[in-house]
């Protein structure tokens, strides 16, 4: 059996990985799950030279805290991508709090417990092993940070990618910056400088998808020159970073609490990248709202 494609699957612990793996085997996806870098060489050796003429598609959860396992996976990628296999990876992130939370919640020991006498508790577990993946994260093809996400709403993004993975998808996310700027934005904008509907009382509580929300946001004309200009921008930048084969690019818009200012600036901004350049054909936008309940 060879291999098609090959989504690599890295990450912090408790950021996803294992709900990931599981959405990408409902995909049709031949999943194999932590596998020990000792075996990664002969794994590569079977997607390229298997006896079996059957194409498929593969998805892999690597652990890379073993010793040189990052040498040998990158060893492992170039040869697969020199034989034709279309590689892909994703690497899966979280703030600390969230990922302190979620272990304690489960009440799993966390790996580096056991695995590092240096580790004694699960915030210096989560500290070391974001130290050990600093490398790792910095080759992947998209960060995908689960810290506000359900997992049937990380199984969703699974599924979009294993459905709309030849588009370069192209996500506007709204934050608050109160909350965290956003972890996995590509380029991230501060409309901080907007007319801030919170401190109108008949708009404090309403959100920035409302008509009225938008319209006070928009009054000044600022923000429409921002979204003009800003267009402008994406229009320049979006066709070099397809060319580069990048197949993600979030955007983070943030504003104070991630309410107001920023969710309507995310609407009107998707809505005049996607009107100028949907037509091409070669990218999927999305909006997405980090804090808009908070």
């Amino acid at each position: 059996m060879k291999a098609r494609s090959l989504a690599v699957l890295a990450g912090l612990s408790g950021a996803g990985k294992s709900t990931a793996l599981k959405a990408f085997e409902d995909q049709g996806y031949k999943c194999v799950d932590n596998l020990p870098a000792v075996l990664l060489k002969g794994f590569t050796e079977h997607l390229v030279t298997g006896a079996s003429e059957i194409v498929q598609d593969f998805a892999l959860l690597l652990d890379f805290t073993e010793p040189d396992a990052l040498v040998e996976f990158e060893t492992c990628i170039k040869k697969l991508r020199s034989k034709g296999v279309k590689v892909v990876i994703l690497f899966f992130d979280a703030q600390d709090e969230v990922l302190i939370r979620r272990f304690r919640e489960t009440r799993r020991p966390h790996p580096l417990i056991k695995a590092n006498a240096s580790a004694q508790t699960v915030s210096e577990a989560v500290h070391k092993e974001r130290e050990l993946y600093a490398n790792v994260r910095y080759l992947a093809d998209r960060v995908i940070d689960t810290s506000a996400y359900s997992p049937p709403e990380l199984r969703k993004i699974v599924e979009e990618f294993v459905g709309k993975h030849s588009s370069m998808r192209v996500y506007f996310t709204s934050f608050g910056f109160k909350f965290g700027i956003l972890q996995d934005a590509d380029l991230v904008v501060d409309v901080r400088f907007l007319s801030n509907p919170y401190y109108v009382s008949e708009l404090k509580e309403k959100t920035g998808d409302l008509p009225e929300v938008r319209d006070y946001v928009f009054k000044s004309g600022e923000a429409n020159e921002f979204i003009e200009r800003y267009t402008e921008i994406l229009n320049f930048l979006l066709p070099k970073f397809k060319k580069e084969g990048k197949q993600y690019l979030t955007i983070g818009v943030g504003c104070t609490g991630g309410k107001h200012r920023s969710v309507a600036v995310c609407e009107a901004l998707n809505k005049s990248v996607s009107d100028l350049l949907a037509s091409q054909g070669v990218y999927t936008f999305m909006v997405q709202h980090r804090d808009i309940n908070r």
